[in-house]
């Protein structure tokens, strides 16, 4: 499988991109802010909150923080790597939030009120995605469609009924779950252990900017190197936790949606098209 690694090391984005980008809430959003500071020293961590999934401000952390390999980072600071960079995103905030409480149904359900009025807006028409390799894929989210193609790039919509419910339900099931996942990313991502924070947010903007313009135009193709970088974000949050524990986007995916019979159009749980497993 081709993979993409988008590296810009040293180049700090402008600050009106980086705010836009930090301020959304989904899963596969994550904003790089423009206050990283230009030198080496760790930052002191006075104002860490873990119980709110922060333990470093973006003041706080360096540009060699953003650069070296996220588990290097993540020992740097001691702390769970989620929560060392939940100031950049909700998504990260809210995962490092649910990992120390051991509750994936905390994650599982964060979104649930964003998807919902998202995917029951009148604006929610099916877009198709045509992939390289010939599958197609129907969905309807126009605010976060890169959620869906990476649930459904990782097989994460397609999980069978029991265990769907028990990722989002059973802590133990998420945790051995998602390392096995991890395993298999650790064995095919090329670098794996070297993958950075830079390569995570550029994967997440260059992907959002490829999916604008595939709605744009109505759909459309869907080429090898972008599944590949879905496998690369995979990988970064694997990485934030270490390796170990559980994969939140695991249980948002199976709570968010679903397939039918036809296994091409995506169904959502907002719009009562699956069984909500936060429910069951």
């Amino acid at each position: 499988m081709a993979l993409h690694v988008f590296i810009f090391i040293g180049v700090l984005f402008a600050k009106a991109e980086d705010e836009a980008l930090s301020c959304q809430f989904l899963q596969t959003h994550v904003g790089l802010n423009a206050s990283a500071q230009g030198h080496d020293e760790k930052q002191p961590k006075s104002d860490h909150v873990p119980s709110a999934g922060i333990c470093a401000t973006k003041s706080q952390l360096t540009v060699k923080d953003m650069k070296d390999p996220i588990i290097e980072v993540s020992a740097r600071y001691g702390e769970d790597g989620y929560c060392v960079f939940g100031s950049f995103s909700d998504d990260l905030r809210t995962c490092a939030i649910s990992r120390s409480a051991k509750n994936p149904s905390y994650y599982a359900s964060a979104f649930q009120p964003i998807y919902a009025d998202v995917l029951n807006h009148s604006g929610a028409t099916p877009v198709t995605l045509n992939f390289y390799d010939g599958r197609t894929l129907l969905i309807r989210d126009h605010s976060s469609p890169h959620d869906d193609l990476y649930c459904y790039t990782m097989g994460w919509y397609d999980l069978p009924w029991e265990t769907r419910f028990a990722v989002v339900k059973n802590l133990t099931f998420l945790e051995e779950f998602s390392e096995e996942t991890c395993e298999k990313l650790s064995k095919t991502i090329p670098n794996y252990l070297n993958i950075a924070m830079f390569d995570l947010r550029n994967e997440t903007a260059v992907i959002d900017a490829f999916l604008v313009n595939l709605e744009m135009d109505g759909g459309g193709k869907v080429p090898e190197w972008v599944v590949g970088n879905m496998y690369l974000h995979a990988a970064a949050k694997c990485l934030l936790g270490g390796n170990r524990g559980a994969l939140c986007d695991i249980a948002n995916c199976a709570q968010r949606g679903c397939f039918g019979e036809d296994k091409t159009t995506l169904l959502y749980t907002v719009r009562g098209e699956c069984p909500s497993p936060l429910s069951g």
